[in-house]
């Protein structure tokens, strides 16, 4: 853990991860920390966020943008016995009431974002069609390798579509 911060304060001052000391050093796609504006913090709002939302309460203060904090919720698929149309609804309401305490702790200027469907595809297609986007913030997770190699790891198919800098927490 100490590592990590060290590497967190090292690009709050401008450096990367392999060059602390030299604030002239750019990230790995040629972005200098002076020069993020706009952010998007993806969040599954699980246990696992907990690094990505402390790397962002560390980080966030001292960046001058917009931030905005989005939630995939994925389909339901099959489920047995399916959610009620009401406790769909409700959950969303939750989801949204955790993004907004997310924001207003987070302060300055920032968006909720809560979308459904495809986690990869959705953030993917989300940081792609805004354009403006330099550095999107994700969690990570830990999988099986058969959950691995079945599903894929959404962060990884992120990483290869996305057209910004990513913050792997």
């Amino acid at each position: 853990a100490p590592t990590r911060h060290r590497a967190l304060r090292s690009l709050a001052r401008g450096g990367t991860r392999h060059s602390p000391r030299r604030p002239e050093a750019r990230t790995s796609r040629g972005v200098e920390m002076n020069e993020i504006k706009n952010v998007v913090f993806a969040t599954d709002l699980g246990e696992s966020a907990q690094l990505a939302l402390e790397t962002m309460r560390f980080l966030w203060p001292k960046l001058d943008g917009h931030l905005t904090i989005m939630h995939v919720v994925p389909d339901s698929g099959f489920s047995d016995p399916p959610p009620t149309p009401e406790e769909e609804t409700a959950a969303l309401e939750e989801k949204q009431q955790q993004l907004e305490a997310i924001a207003s702790e987070l302060g300055g200027e920032c968006e909720v974002v809560l979308l459904r469907g495809d986690v990869s595809r959705r953030i993917s297609t989300y940081v792609n069609e805004r354009g403006n986007i330099d550095l999107l913030v994700l969690g990570r997770h830990y999988y099986s390798r058969l959950q691995r190699l079945l599903t894929g790891v959404v962060a990884d198919i992120i990483i290869k579509e996305v057209h910004c800098p990513v913050l792997r927490c």
